[in-house]
């Protein structure tokens, strides 16, 4: 399957083990819980991918686009991810040990508490962005990322992009989105409890649910 276009398809729970995909185009396919152990994913196309659960043990993703793919309780322990673009990934709960990220692009990766890269790594060297309570991520971009259900509890979210990010069911209680662009953002039934909205633009955002318990909502509807 080499340099075949497979956008979009449906791998779901399929076994791609040792599968030859070099050069690929996998663009938004999906492929939550299917095992691609020690596949060859060489310079494959993967950007808005959803590896959800997926076992990529060993998997040869040097030269790899995966701009925006989800890699959510990925394991990608000791996988080649050598000169992989990952800008605006999502790393929540994946495990990279031992994975080699020589040149890898991180500017934008989203990873959380959960994320385990090997010993002495620290992605936030190479621009990566923590998701979690009492994190700064003032004036980061944050525009369309997948935060269903994230705790950015205490966090300082103040003029950040936020521009149709998901944050269904987010725990957003005490942080401070103070300027934040909300446009079209999804919080449906987000805790906001205490939360700063000034000057925040929430311009058809979903706030359905959400708790407004002493928010601080001097915003743009």
């Amino acid at each position: 399957m080499s340099g075949a276009d497979l956008t979009q398809v449906d791998f779901t729970q399929s076994n791609l083990q040792q599968a030859t995909l070099f050069g690929a185009s996998l663009q938004q396919a999906i492929l939550t819980v299917a095992t691609l152990t020690a596949a060859d994913l060489t310079e494959a196309d993967l950007r808005a991918a959803d590896f959800r659960n997926a076992n990529l043990q060993s998997a040869d993703l040097s030269g790899a686009d995966l701009r925006r793919s989800l890699l959510n309780q990925a394991n990608l322990t000791q996988a080649d991810l050598t000169g992989a673009d990952l800008r605006q990934a999502h790393l929540f709960g994946a495990d990279l040990t031992a994975a080699l990220l020589q040149i890898a692009q991180l500017e934008g990766t989203l990873y959380d508490l959960a994320t385990r890269f090997s010993d002495g790594f620290d992605p936030a060297d190479f621009g990566a962005l923590l998701i979690a309570p009492h994190t700064n991520l003032k004036g980061k971009d944050l525009s369309e990322a997948k935060l269903v259900g994230v705790d950015l509890s205490h966090a300082n979210l103040s003029h950040s992009h936020l521009w149709n990010a998901d944050l269904w069911g987010a725990n957003l209680s005490y942080a401070d989105l103070t300027g934040a662009n909300l446009t079209q953002a999804n919080l449906w039934g987000a805790n906001l409890t205490g939360a700063v909205l000034k000057d925040a633009e929430l311009t058809d955002a979903n706030l359905q649910e959400a708790n407004l318990t002493d928010t601080v909502l001097d915003a743009k509807l």
